[in-house]
């Protein structure tokens, strides 16, 4: 077996204490679990595969470090194996994650099997993940608290996988930017690039995590750099699971009306998985460079490529999210939501122009307005003089001689 099954139990942070056990209890256990646990990081990975051997174990009725010590024909204990869950009614992919597991296990362990004799069974794609509508992703948010909102929005917007999206903290989301940028530690990514990664989120996401953090702070948390953004609600302040995510996005499908599976189907159309596929879908639609999209979605490929950046110190280097602003920025009116971007940009080009308007006709009115008053002004002046004039001049018929000389005969009459 490999040496480390002869060293010292070693516990694993944050692994459930019956996986913690069956680790301490059984070398091989162990050993298998550290190797996937160094390569990936992964606790979800760690438990699938200690899982699929403490049930293959169950069934032979024995330990998991007796098990290895028998002398058996593997393949055919395989096949076996295969036949039994097959009875059970378990789907192909259950029944190939569970020799994955086996293969691993034994290899791990210096044991040698011809895997090419076991035939597994052949899965099809008997469903495909429905990659939903903007509007149909109005009516499913649109029923969600600021907590879903801010959530999926964020998630619709940045490409990110549920298990990050709710690893991410304050100080992990430049929210003082217009466009903010999200810096993802390498320890947050599925695949662990030791670079880590980055991607951004829409303004209109932005708002939501901002009204959200206010709302918490109100209620008398203490936000910091270390919080988590999306928290649940009881106690204030823990992060969620991917499980309690999805949980409440089948709480919004149900609200939406949206829960229809199809006959014979295992999953909703639309799933929370569907809004990673909305981003990678419209971003490139939109003319984001892929490689660029496959780096904000956390691919190895996509930051290995995208401009040649050697680390997460590159990727916040202001000249190159700069430049990775302006990809994100072609796909930014596709991936809002509840306002199209680039419609209110033309209302607000238009109101511009309104206004422009506005201000030439009100100076033009103003300066009418000015030429009207100076003649009514001048036909009131005139109309005083008159009105003077006349309260000068007696009622009289004859008016009195001037210069002691003879008046003018009256026009009245006798």
């Amino acid at each position: 077996m490999d040496s480390e099954a002869n060293s010292q139990p070693v516990e694993i942070p944050g692994l459930y204490n019956y996986l913690t056990q069956m680790m301490k209890r059984n070398a091989s256990v162990r050993t298998l679990a550290l190797r996937i646990y160094r390569k990936g990081k992964s606790l979800a990975t760690v438990k699938t595969y200690l899982d699929n051997v403490d049930t293959f174990s169950d069934w032979m009725k024995a330990t998991p470090d007796a098990v290895l010590q028998m002398k058996m024909d593997w393949p055919a204990i395989a096949n076996e194996y295969l036949d039994h869950m097959s009875a059970r009614g378990l789907s192909p992919n259950h029944m190939h994650a569970a020799i994955a597991a086996l293969k691993k296990w034994f290899e791990v362990n210096g044991l040698d099997v011809d895997w090419r004799k076991v035939e597994t069974p052949r899965i099809w794609l008997t469903q495909r993940q429905k990659i939903p509508t903007r509007e149909e992703l109005r009516q499913i948010i649109g029923f969600g608290d600021l907590t879903d909102k801010a959530m999926f929005l964020t998630s619709v917007s940045s490409g990110l996988r549920l298990a990050t999206l709710t690893k991410l903290k304050v100080k992990d989301v430049r929210l003082e930017m217009d466009v903010p940028i999200i810096v993802l530690r390498p320890e947050m990514a599925k695949d662990r690039p030791s670079r880590g990664f980055v991607t951004f989120i829409t303004p209109e996401a932005k708002a939501h995590v901002e009204a959200l953090l206010r709302k918490r702070e109100s209620q008398g948390e203490k936000i910091t750099p270390e919080s988590v953004i999306f928290s649940r609600d009881r106690p204030a302040g823990l992060s969620m699971t991917p499980h309690s995510v999805e949980h409440r996005w089948h709480r919004l499908l149900k609200r939406a009306a949206k829960m229809q599976k199809e006959e014979g189907m295992k999953w909703y159309p639309i799933r929370c998985h569907s809004l990673r596929k909305y981003f990678s879908t419209w971003a490139r639609l939109s003319g984001v460079e892929s490689t660029t999209v496959e780096m904000f979605m956390g691919h190895r490929s996509g930051i290995e490529q995208a401009y040649f950046v050697s680390g997460i110190e590159d990727m916040t280097n202001p000249q190159i999210v700069d430049r990775l602003k302006v990809e994100y920025l072609k796909g930014v009116p596709a991936l809002t939501i509840f306002s199209d971007m680039q419609k209110m940009n033309e209302l607000e080009h238009r109101l511009e122009e309104q206004q422009r308007q506005f201000e030439s006709d009100r100076r033009s009115w103003e300066s009418s307005s000015d030429v009207r008053l100076q003649a009514m002004e001048k036909e009131l002046q005139l109309m005083r003089e008159i009105i003077a004039e006349s309260r000068r001049t007696p009622d009289a018929g004859v008016q009195a001689p001037k210069d002691g000389g003879v008046s003018a005969p009256s026009t009245s009459s006798a």
